[in-house]
C-alpha cells in the first residue's frame, strides 16, 4: 500500500517486470509505470499479455493503486487475444478508465511491446464520459483536478488531413468544455499516427492553427503542451488518436505550470512543429516533468548522426539529459515510457546505449516505429519528478 505522506518523496524503482517512477504529496500518490514481457520470442501473445499483467496486478494491489491511463502497445493482430488476457489477469477497478490500444508492435517479434499506466493511491478518483462519448478519469485533490481523457481520433471525411487534425483538437476543446476544463489547461498530449512520413506536414499544419488560434500571446497558461507524435497507428479506421493531460480547477492557482524548450535544441515551433519539450507540474513539493518524444535533433533544427543508431541514441539521451538538468532533475530520476525504433534497425545497438546511460531506462517498452522524419532512428519519451 503507497502510504500517506506529509513531506515530498520521489522514487524510481524496477521490480518484477514493472518499471515505475512515484512521487508522494501531502493528499496523493502518483504513480508512472511500464511493464513488458520478458520474451517477445519465446511466448506467444497470450502468455506475454498475461505475464505483464500478473505483474502490473501485483503491483497495483500492493500499492492500493487506482489506474487513470493505459496504453497497450502491440501488434494490433492480436489485441483481441491480449484483451481477453488482461480481463483474465483482474486489474484491481478494470472498467474505471479507458485503454488505448495501439499498433506498437516489439522490436523484435511480435505482440505486446508493453503497457504503459498512470495510477493513483491517497486520492479522490471520478470516470468521466462527455456525450460525444471522450472517456478518461478525473483526480480531485486540494480542489484541483487532474484530468486524464482518451479517445479523440482524426479521421478524414474527405475535407484533408490537416483540417481532419484541426477537428481532433477541436474534439478534444469541446470535450475538456463539457468537463468543466478548457484546451489551455492542457499540459500533456501523447499523439499516435498512421503512416506518419506521408503527412506529418499536414498534421502539423492542423495542430498549428488550432494552437494559434486559441491561446493569444499574453493568456497566463503555458504553451504549448509538451507532446509525443510518433507513428504508432490506432485501431480502427482513424488517421490518429490523441490522450491528454489537463490541469484545472480553483486549486490550479496554487500550481506552477511551466511549457520548457531545451537548452541542448531549437524550439521545434521554428520548424513548424508545434510543441514544447517538456511541460513541469509542480505542486505539494514535487515538480513533475513530462519529457515530450525526443530524438537527434540539434540546435539548428537539423537531423544529426545520419544513418547511426548508437550515435542518434546517444545524442537524444543527451537532449532528454539537458532537459532534466535545466530543472534540477537527473538521468537517475528519468522513467523512460517508451522507446521507439525505426524498422530495419538493429534493436539491441540501441538498447546497449540505453543501457550504458541508465540500466533502469533500458527496462521501458521498446516499439517498432517510424519517428516524424525519415532520418530519424530512435525517439524516446517519458517522465521525471523531483522534491522541491
Amino acid at each position: 500500500m503507497s502510504r500517506v505522506t506529509e513531506e515530498p518523496t520521489v522514487t524510481r524503482c524496477a521490480s518484477e517486470g514493472v518499471s515505475w517512477l512515484e512521487t508522494g504529496r501531502p493528499g496523493l500518490t502518483e504513480l508512472h509505470a511500464t511493464a513488458a514481457p520478458s520474451s517477445t520470442l519465446d511466448l506467444s501473445p497470450v502468455e506475454q499479455a498475461r505475464q505483464a499483467y500478473l505483474a502490473l496486478t501485483r503491483w497495483a494491489s500492493e500499492r492500493g493503486a487506482i489506474i487513470v491511463a493505459e496504453r497497450v502497445f502491440c501488434t494490433l493482430a492480436h489485441a483481441n487475444a491480449i484483451a481477453a488476457a488482461r480481463s483474465e489477469c483482474c486489474l484491481p477497478g478494470a472498467g474505471s478508465w479507458p485503454v488505448t490500444y495501439l499498433e506498437g508492435g516489439p522490436v523484435i517479434g511480435e505482440g505486446l511491446a508493453g503497457v504503459q499506466i498512470t495510477a493513483v493511491a491517497n486520492a479522490a478518483t471520478r470516470p468521466v464520459k462527455t456525450a460525444e462519448g471522450i472517456e478518461g478519469v478525473r483526480v480531485t485533490i486540494g480542489g484541483m483536478d487532474l484530468l486524464y481523457l482518451a479517445g479523440m481520433t482524426i479521421r478524414d471525411a474527405g475535407e484533408g488531413l490537416a483540417e481532419a487534425t484541426y477537428g481532433m483538437f477541436h474534439e478534444a476543446s469541446t470535450a475538456l468544455d463539457a468537463l468543466g476544463a478548457g484546451y489551455a489547461d492542457v499540459v500533456r498530449t501523447w499523439i499516435y499516427l498512421r503512416d506518419i512520413l506521408s503527412w506529418y506536414d499536414e498534421f502539423n499544419e492542423g495542430r498549428t492553427r488550432f494552437y494559434r488560434g486559441l491561446v493569444p500571446p499574453h493568456a497566463d497558461h503555458p504553451w504549448p503542451p509538451a507532446s509525443t507524435g510518433i507513428e504508432v497507428s490506432p485501431q480502427g479506421d482513424a488517421w490518429g488518436a490523441m490522450d491528454l493531460l489537463a490541469v484545472t480547477g480553483p486549486g490550479r492557482s496554487e500550481t506552477t505550470i511551466e511549457a520548457i524548450q531545451s537548452p541542448a535544441q531549437r524550439s521545434p515551433e521554428v520548424y513548424g512543429s508545434c510543441f514544447s519539450r517538456a511541460s513541469v507540474l509542480e505542486f505539494g513539493g514535487v515538480a513533475t516533468m513530462y519529457v515530450s518524444g525526443t530524438a537527434s535533433i540539434d540546435l539548428a533544427g537539423q537531423s544529426v548522426y545520419l544513418d547511426d543508431l548508437e550515435a542518434q541514441t546517444e545524442f537524444t539521451l543527451a537532449n532528454v539529459e539537458a532537459l532534466l538538468m535545466s530543472k534540477g532533475m537527473s538521468r537517475s530520476s528519468f522513467l523512460p515510457s517508451t522507446l521507439f525504433v525505426k524498422p530495419g534497425c538493429d534493436p539491441a545497438r540501441a538498447r546497449a546505449v540505453v543501457e550504458n546511460w541508465d540500466p533502469l531506462a533500458a527496462q521501458g517498452i521498446w516499439v517498432k516505429a517510424d519517428v516524424c522524419r525519415g532520418d530519424l532512428l530512435f525517439e524516446v519519451d517519458g517522465v521525471s519528478a523531483v522534491a522541491c
